[in-house]
């Protein structure tokens, strides 16, 4: 929730690196035209115990439930019936197998906002068998492989005509090897009446832990397949899915139309068939070889991956089910609500800061996840909700400009306050007729408990900016000279035109990256009043976040650059200036004069031989006033000379 979206890994574990090898050993393109692949286990199905009784127990406490639910039941039935139908499961001998198998508990999931399918029918392979091992213990996972949706919803906002669709019953589509198909048993039958029937699944099964992995890989190969025949729709698919979630456009009519043919000619080969058509371009409202057709009227409007888009209108929209009003007031329930504010964007971002902000005082209070919270909590929960209730009144545009006929600019700001710190990254595309500046993406992240010096926030506030950056100008082609970014701090801008090793640490290992990866953006100052991302800091609510600059930013975007603010003061007070410079430790060590006439004799001799022997004299006359009968040979001998030399260099120390 708090970082930003990161690149797609491109390195894989050696796990990963197993299961993508299984697939291309072990995945072909069947003469029907449909994919078969495999389970990728990464260890033996033996381990696997009984599973018949869980599913049996589950699957009958489930008919008792559907069948108090008339409506409910008649739905079940329905997608049981239709599974059968198309061939997706079929019948067994109705004995359990001898040999290592797995039976598959099911269970519905009710989806009231989908267009197509309101009910689901999710299947749980995670259900532990007696010896505590289930069937996706013993599979492996898979590497993602397609791009985060961060990525996808950014491009998709980038193009003049867009055009959506989801591939109808995506894992449904691919097959599962027969003699695999023994680890996706299930327990079902019409009505109480009848014996319990067992079921083979003869496709991918939602549920089980790699069929991501393998419905988008097969998605991947028939892009790779089709790259020579259809090179446009060869390329779309590899790159402008988000899993079922076709998100893609074009500048030119024609061009969305070849997307449109292509799109449908491609992944016709695979047995895969796109539903739901939506564009904003009236030329496509009869296209007629899609299942089902694009409606242009105001009411109609496609949930884009949790974003409501309305295609004529050419408009992104937010809402929620008002399901949470009745919820007592505690600290899971906040979380769950909170949880809902799907917006990866960041668009946003300012009410979002809000919920963060609670959700922290939250976890200050160390309250029990069900504990009733104090009531000055409370008050800022129950104006929070009421204000969820105006996100219909939210209306952002999904295109932004950046077609190369107009002149375009990255314009970035960060600010701060003790409580959060935010930036946001607006477009301002320039053409003969007029100037326009458009939100693109916004962060923001609570300030951490640790207290921390606004000035330091307001530098995590440039560096959590820059970061953003640098995940969007992978996508966006733009000249390193029309990149400008804008902070209200003094400080910060001082920090930033520092070298590092005069700072302190924590200041230092920022402002180094910033200078390392924003060498060739200018950084400027402007005011508070005229910096959108003051809002994302503070937070506000929905009317405050309609009549604010946040959408397409402040009007001097709007204006020549030569009318842009300029800071005129840029001068700090030398306190300012000396905050976070690294400090030096200097030592200083007093040391007595502790010299003797003995020692200064010592340092007088400038013979070290001299200067031992005549130790030897000294420590032979005192031997000679203790024991007068003590008789020494004229030459000093060596034990004599050792301690002599031992003597003096102890009194020279």
């Amino acid at each position: 929730m708090e970082e930003i979206p990161g690149e797609t890994r491109k390195f894989l574990t050696p796990e990963q690196k197993m299961c993508e090898d299984h697939f291309v050993a072990n995945t072909k393109l069947l003469p029907i035209g449909r994919f078969e692949v495999k389970l990728p286990f990464k260890s033996s199905p033996n381990s696997l115990g009984s599973s018949f009784e869980a599913a049996k127990s589950r699957f009958l406490a489930l008919q008792r439930k559907i069948s108090r639910n008339n409506d409910l039941r008649a739905k079940y039935m329905d997608f049981m019936n239709e599974y059968l139908s198309l061939g997706h499961m079929s019948p067994t001998n109705n004995e359990i197998p001898k040999f290592p198998h797995y039976f598959i508990p099911h269970q519905r999931v009710l989806r009231t906002q989908s267009t197509s399918t309101k009910l689901r029918v999710v299947f749980d392979a995670s259900c532990k068998t007696p010896t505590q091992v289930s069937l996706n213990d013993i599979l492996m996972v898979g590497p993602t492989i397609q791009e985060e949706l961060f990525s996808t919803l950014l491009r998709f906002r980038t193009h003049k005509y867009a055009i959506t669709a989801n591939i109808a019953k995506m894992y449904r589509q691919v097959l599962i090897a027969e003699e695999h198909s023994i680890y996706q048993l299930i327990v079902w039958r019409q009505n109480p009446s009848q014996p319990l029937q067992y079921f083979r699944l003869n496709t991918v099964t939602y549920g089980t832990s790699p069929v991501p992995f393998l419905a988008i890989r097969c998605l991947k190969m028939l892009g790779h397949i089709s790259k020579d025949s259809y090179p446009t729709g060869s390329k779309i698919v590899q790159n402008d899915f988000y899993v079922d979630d076709l998100l893609t456009g074009a500048d030119e009519i024609e061009t969305l139309k070849t997307i449109q043919y292509e799109m449908e000619e491609v992944l016709k080969q695979g047995g895969f068939q796109l539903a739901e058509w939506y564009s904003n371009h009236p030329e496509l409202y009869n296209a007629e070889s899609t299942e089902k057709s694009i409606k242009f009227n105001d009411s109609d409007r496609t949930k884009t991956l949790g974003i409501c888009w309305q295609p004529k209108k050419d408009t992104f929209s937010f809402n929620l089910e008002d399901t949470f009003h009745d919820l007592k007031t505690t600290k899971r329930n906040i979380l769950s609500v909170s949880a809902r504010l799907f917006d990866p964007l960041g668009l946003l971002c300012p009410i979002v800061t809000k919920a963060k902000i609670l959700l922290q005082e939250l976890w200050i209070a160390k309250l029990d996840w069900d504990e009733s919270i104090p009531l000055r909590l409370d008050t800022c929960w129950q104006n929070f909700k009421a204000n969820l209730s105006q996100f219909s009144e939210i209306k952002i545009s999904r295109f932004v400009e950046t077609h190369s006929k107009s002149k375009i600019q990255i314009h970035g700001f960060a600010d701060a306050s003790m409580r959060a710190y935010g930036c946001c990254i607006y477009i301002r595309s320039q053409s003969t007729a007029d100037i326009k500046s458009t939100l693109l993406t916004a962060k923001s992240k609570v300030a951490p408990l640790k207290t921390k010096s606004l000035p330091r926030l307001e530098l995590c506030a440039a560096h959590t900016l820059f970061k953003l950056w640098l995940r969007v100008s992978a996508m966006l082609n733009l000249d390193d000279d029309q990149i400008v970014f804008w902070t209200d701090s003094e400080i910060t801008l001082h920090w930033i035109k520092t070298h590092p090793t005069s700072l302190t640490t924590f200041v230092a290992n920022r402002v180094s990256e910033i200078q390392e990866w924003t060498n060739n953006v200018s950084w400027k100052h402007g005011p508070t009043n005229q910096n959108p991302a003051d809002i994302v800091s503070r937070g506000c609510n929905v009317d405050e976040l309609n009549s604010s600059i946040w959408f397409n930013g402040p009007p001097f975007l709007l204006e020549d650059p030569k009318l842009w603010p300029v800071n005129s003061h840029f001068e700090l007070s030398p306190e300012n200036e000396a905050l976070e410079k690294r400090k030096t430790n200097v030592a200083l060590v007093a040391v007595e004069n502790c010299r003797t006439k003995l020692m200064e004799l010592i340092e007088e001799e400038t013979s070290y031989i001299e200067l031992v022997i005549t130790f030897v004299r000294v420590m032979r006359f005192f031997a000679v006033l203790k024991d007068k009968t003590k008789v020494f040979e004229e030459s000093p001998t060596a034990e004599e000379l050792h301690l002599a030399f031992r003597i003096s260099y102890n009194i020279c120390t």
